[in-house]
């Protein structure tokens, strides 16, 4: 196996990205290094990533392994993310059940080929290591983070349960929206309806959680706001959480701050160089996360495990899925009366012949009225259709039957690859 050693200079960033399924070993040889807010401190192992190891001083890396590239960074957000925990640390430290003072919470926001996960689960990391709990809130459906694309989630952040650097399935159990698409209008109605669900159960939990009051609220906003007819989505969304600090990432499109938003402290980060900031790879880190989601990981090697195989009959099952800009459009041009917000979220039955290569998400809904306030139990992938004997072969992330018989399908295209 491969093994290089890298020199990296204090204030400087070695940037790394993973082939695809191969682990790759690291060790801090010289100095102090970290990963996201996570230091390094003895060998970690890291797969299906693309991370950046900055140097707090002159250090050596050992790198075990096959990487796809690598480079050395001059500039690095890291410091940044340190003042601003550092303010975030000194309102937390003034928050008591005797005062009416809230925990800080913060918004991120940045244009799509820029890493808003690594920022945010920097702060996280920061705040987990001063023995906070908080809330961690994952709006970037074009990725969904800590689940599956398509999705809008929730976790409370703990030293036990945290974003940590070298964990694939980061926390368990978090609170799941399944939106289904990567574009919040695709279907604005739904995405809508998935937010303020979310949001609501964010809000009961800061109501009985004291831990959770105490550490605050740390949000990925994505990149969906940047798009046309958006902006009323964005404002709820900041209506509703009340932040106190938006972080803003280099030549983000929104103005915070103006006539249609409240005054906040906004904070804008610098342009940096970032971690092949290509489409392509975008889209492989999505592919790469939903291989490590579905076939997890060998306890023995770090490699991918093997699929968890299940195969189902299609009359067992019931498949929904929700309209999107374009089916609506042309709906809207036979029946006009139509376009309603109810035809929006009505959930529409999925023919077989749709489902290959398709992400479905399995809920507790006992019936089809039930489905958009049913809660999310998982995922399954749909690795291969029969349709003479119509019958499903699906993978899933745990061996056993499927925990709920009524699916919603979203509508991003994955390949099979």
């Amino acid at each position: 196996m491969n093994t290089s050693n890298y020199d990296i200079r204090q204030g400087n960033e070695l940037r790394i990205q993973c082939d695809k399924g191969e682990p790759v070993t690291i060790e801090a040889i010289q100095g102090s290094v970290e990963v996201n807010g996570c230091k390094l401190l003895h060998k970690q192992v890291f797969a299906n990533l693309s991370f950046g190891i900055y140097a707090w001083d002159d250090s050596k890396v050992s790198i075990q392994g096959s990487i796809k590239k690598s480079y050395l960074a001059t500039s690095s957000l890291v410091p940044y993310c340190v003042d601003v925990h550092q303010k975030l640390q000194a309102e937390r430290e003034k928050v008591s059940p005797y005062t009416a003072r809230k925990a800080p919470r913060v918004l991120i926001l940045g244009p799509q080929l820029v890493d808003i996960f690594s920022i945010a689960r920097t702060l996280v990391e920061y705040a987990v290591r001063c023995g906070e709990s908080l809330l961690y809130l994952d709006f970037d459906v074009r990725k969904g983070n800590i689940t599956v694309p398509g999705c809008m989630s929730a976790t409370v952040c703990t030293r036990e349960a945290h974003l940590a650097t070298n964990a694939q399935n980061y926390v368990l159990s978090p609170t799941v929206e399944f939106f289904g698409f990567q574009k919040c209008m695709d279907n604005y109605q739904l995405f809508r309806s998935c937010m303020n669900a979310l949001l609501d159960r964010v809000e009961e939990r800061m109501r009985v959680d004291e831990a959770v009051q105490h550490g605050g609220i740390i949000v990925n906003g994505g990149s969906w706001y940047s798009e046309d007819g958006s902006l009323p989505l964005l404002k709820e969304l900041m209506d509703r959480l009340q932040f106190d600090l938006v972080l803003i990432l280099q030549d983000s499109p929104i103005k915070v701050g103006s006539g249609r938003f409240p005054s906040l402290s906004v904070k804008m980060f610098p342009p940096v160089d970032h971690l092949w900031s290509k489409p392509e790879q975008d889209m492989l880190e999505c592919n790469m996360a939903i291989d490590w989601y579905f076939y997890g990981v060998a306890e023995e090697n770090f490699y991918l495990a093997n699929p968890n195989q299940l195969t189902r009959p299609m009359d067992e099952l019931t498949i929904v899925s929700f309209a999107d800009q374009r089916e609506m459009e042309e709906t809207n041009k036979i029946a006009p009366e139509a376009r309603s917000t109810e035809a929006w979220l009505k959930p529409m039955p999925v023919p077989i012949e749709k489902l290959p290569n398709q992400i479905l998400a399995v809920t507790d809904a006992k019936s089809v009225d039930e489905v958009r306030k049913a809660s999310v139990l998982g995922f399954v992938f749909v690795a291969g259709v029969d349709l003479s004997r119509k019958m499903l072969k699906l993978v899933t992330p745990a061996g056993g039957d499927l925990p709920g018989t009524i699916l919603v399908k979203g509508r991003i295209e994955w390949s099979n690859s």
